[in-house]
């Protein structure tokens, strides 16, 4: 038997995330009927299931849900579909010059400026264009180690 047994617990944060991912798809959520829907296997029921708790409250505080009682159950319903929703990022100037040197480095590298970014000007795009040059170079370094790992295999055998 283990000196010690670990256990995962649950954090607001990802309990957060996997209510907007939920969200993306549903309207309402009902904790004792959708939470397995979510997260089917929890370590901890008990303080998992408060970390979702402390999350739709949350986003209920943000004024992305509100929620209502009804036959014992708390209902907690969108306030509008997900797509409807903004949020603003304050971003300071030296966070803005870099991502906006990193933007236009990678538009050099492709030879393409139609999306080169202003670092007077951070806009939403540039954001989304950040997300796609890491995807970019996430699926490279996958693709350069599923190789290695092909390689090393080869020199094992």
């Amino acid at each position: 038997m283990p000196i010690f047994e670990l256990k995962y617990v649950m954090t607001v944060q990802e309990a957060s995330n996997h209510l907007f991912e939920w969200f993306e798809k549903n309207d309402n959520f009902e904790i004792s009927k959708d939470l397995k829907k979510i997260a089917p296997i929890l370590d901890n029921q008990e303080a998992d299931t408060i970390a979702f708790r402390i999350a739709l409250e949350n986003l209920e505080e943000a004024k992305l849900l509100s929620s209502k009682e009804y036959a014992d159950k708390t209902y907690y319903i969108l306030e509008k579909h997900m797509d409807g929703f903004q949020q603003s990022v304050d971003v300071g100037p030296l966070t803005a010059r870099f991502l906006s040197n990193e933007i236009n480095e990678f538009c050099t590298i492709i030879n393409d400026q139609t999306d080169s970014s202003e670092t007077a000007n951070i806009t939403e795009k540039d954001i989304r264009n950040s997300v796609h040059i890491i995807q970019f170079y996430k699926q490279k370094l996958l693709e350069k180690e599923a190789l290695l790992g092909d390689v090393s295999q080869e020199e094992d055998d």
